[in-house]
C-alpha cells in the first residue's frame, strides 16, 4: 500500500512542478510559494475539521517551527532556482534528496535501508538525475560544474538538503500526532512567514496573484494530495524508501513537458526511465 501512495504522491508533485514551471518566468518566486502554500490551506482544514481537533504537546510545535524554518527556506529557494535557470541544470540537484537522507534518516530517525533497498535507491537516483539532465553535449557532469557558476543548481542542492532533514521531522510528527493537525499548522506558518517576506519585498503582488492565482490554486490542489499521500507513506516504512519512489516524478514530467512544453529528447531519456522502474521494482518487493 505504501508503494502506491508514494506513487501518488510522485504523480501529484510532478503536476505542481509543471504549474510552477507556467508561472515562475512571470511571478516573483516568494509570490509563487506563497500561493501554492495558500491554496492549499482550505482543504487541509476541511479534512482537520472532519477530523476533529486532536491533543498535542510542546514537542508538537517543536516539530512545526523546525520544518517552518526548513519549508520557508526551500520553498523560496525552489522557485528562484527554476527563475533563474534552466530546469534541465537546476532539477538534477534535487534528485539526491534521497542521498541525503541515507546520512540524516539514520542520525534522527535510526532509520537505514538494507542492501537490497539500498541498491533500489541508488537506482531511482541515477535514472533520475539522467532523465532531468538532457542535454548531454555538454556532459552529464555540468550541472555540478554548474554549481561553481550558477545560482540555479546552488539553490536546488540547498532544497535537496533541507528535505532530507524535514522529511525526518514530518514523520516524528505524523506517527505522534494528527496528520492534517500537522499539515495545517506547519502551512500556515509558512504561509505567515512568506507573506511578511512578500509584503516587504515584492512589488505589484495583486496583478502578480491575478495572474497566477488559476495556476496556484492547481499546485494547491496536486500539494495537498501529494502531502497526504507522503505523510501517510511514511507511516508505513522507511523514509528514504518513500523519497526514492517520490522521485520519480521526474518520469512523469519529463511526459508531461514534452507533451505542454514542446520539449524533446525522450527517446533520449528512456535509459533513466528504465533504470528508475528496476530501483522502484526493486524498492517494493525487496526493500
Amino acid at each position: 500500500m505504501w508503494v502506491i501512495l508514494a506513487l501518488i504522491t510522485a504523480i501529484f508533485t510532478s503536476l505542481k512542478d509543471i504549474f510552477g514551471r507556467k508561472i515562475i518566468k512571470k511571478v516573483d518566486p516568494e509570490i509563487a510559494a506563497l500561493g501554492w502554500l495558500l491554496f492549499t490551506l482550505p482543504f487541509m482544514y476541511v479534512m482537520l475539521f472532519i477530523e476533529g481537533r486532536p491533543q498535542v504537546d510542546y514537542m508538537f510545535w517543536i516539530y512545526v517551527g523546525s520544518v517552518t524554518i526548513i519549508l520557508t527556506i526551500a520553498s523560496i529557494c525552489f522557485f528562484k532556482a527554476l527563475k533563474v535557470s534552466d530546469m534541465s541544470i537546476s532539477m538534477p540537484m534535487l534528485t539526491f534528496t534521497p542521498v541525503f537522507l541515507l546520512i540524516t534518516s539514520p542520525i534522527m530517525l535510526g532509520e537505514f535501508p538494507q542492501a537490497i533497498g539500498l541498491l533500489g535507491i541508488l537506482l531511482i537516483v541515477a535514472g533520475a538525475y539522467v532523465i532531468n539532465f538532457s542535454d548531454r553535449k555538454i556532459g552529464y557532469f555540468e550541472p555540478f560544474k554548474s554549481l561553481l557558476k550558477e545560482k540555479g543548481p546552488r539553490y536546488m542542492l540547498v532544497v535537496a538538503v533541507l528535505y532530507s532533514i524535514g522529511a525526518n521531522f514530518d514523520k516524528m510528527a505524523v506517527v505522534k500526532y494528527s496528520m492534517f493537525a500537522y499539515l495545517c499548522a506547519v502551512n500556515s506558518c509558512v504561509s505567515l512567514v512568506i507573506f511578511l517576506i512578500v509584503l516587504n519585498k515584492s512589488k505589484n503582488i495583486i496583478a502578480q496573484f491575478k495572474f497566477g492565482w488559476p495556476y496556484m490554486l492547481l499546485m494547491g490542489i496536486c500539494t495537498t494530495i501529494a502531502f497526504f499521500s507522503q505523510m501517510s507513506a511514511i507511516q508505513m516504512t522507511i523514509v528514504p524508501y518513500v523519497i526514492a519512489i517520490k522521485r520519480t516524478s521526474v518520469v512523469m514530467s519529463s511526459l508531461f513537458g514534452i507533451w505542454i512544453f514542446k520539449e524533446k529528447g525522450f527517446k533520449e531519456r528512456i535509459i533513466g526511465v528504465i533504470v528508475m522502474i528496476i530501483g522502484v521494482f526493486i524498492i517494493s518487493f525487496y526493500g
